[in-house]
């Protein structure tokens, strides 16, 4: 195939769409049971590529969920003309908001942890075979973020929550 990266992601993100509300009540249930409960909210907002302007949306659109094609890079060999391996990178960037740091942090963690149990049920996506069992997972710093951009006075906390950000690197192998 001359380059089916982007079928791979939307495959990937079909996934998501179906198993990750699944994913995100065996953690919230994890999390009970540990004494530590916290209300994780299934997505809201679905996209699929990267979105430059994802920390301006308002608070309402959030959890956001972004499957993004990273990179191709093909294997040197075994190549033959009309066949050959290649490395496929995708990235599941998300966008958590809460009204405080500390509950920001906990659901940016438990959200990665809900997305890898999904990554962890199938080792394959589109005929790819998934290379780590345990994905690289990148989590942002929290900052403060306007609840609702448009009228929103940073000076005023009823205005401001916080927002952090996570990336699930999958890395894929195949043809």
């Amino acid at each position: 195939m001359a380059f089916d990266a982007e079928k791979t992601g939307r495959a990937l993100q079909a996934r998501l769409q179906a198993r990750l509300s699944g994913a995100l009540d065996v953690v919230e249930a994890t999390w009970v049971t540990e004494g530590d409960p916290l209300a994780l909210a299934d997505p809201v907002t679905w996209f699929f590529g990267h979105k430059p302007t994802v920390l301006e949306m308002d608070s309402v659109a959030f959890p956001f969920v972004a499957v993004v094609v990273a990179e191709r890079t093909p294997q040197a060999s075994p190549a033959r003309w009309g066949y050959q391996e290649q490395d496929l990178n995708l990235f599941v960037d998300f966008f958590v908001v809460a009204v405080d740091e500390t509950t920001v942090n906990k659901v940016a963690c438990r959200y990665a942890e809900a997305i890898c149990a999904v990554l962890q049920e199938e080792q394959y996506i589109n005929a790819y075979m998934q290379a780590d069992w345990e994905p690289e997972v990148h989590l942002s710093e929290a900052s403060r973020h306007a609840a609702r951009q448009a009228r929103a006075d940073m000076f005023d906390d009823d205005d401001v929550d916080f927002i952090q950000g996570g990336r699930v690197i999958v890395k894929l192998e195949g043809s």
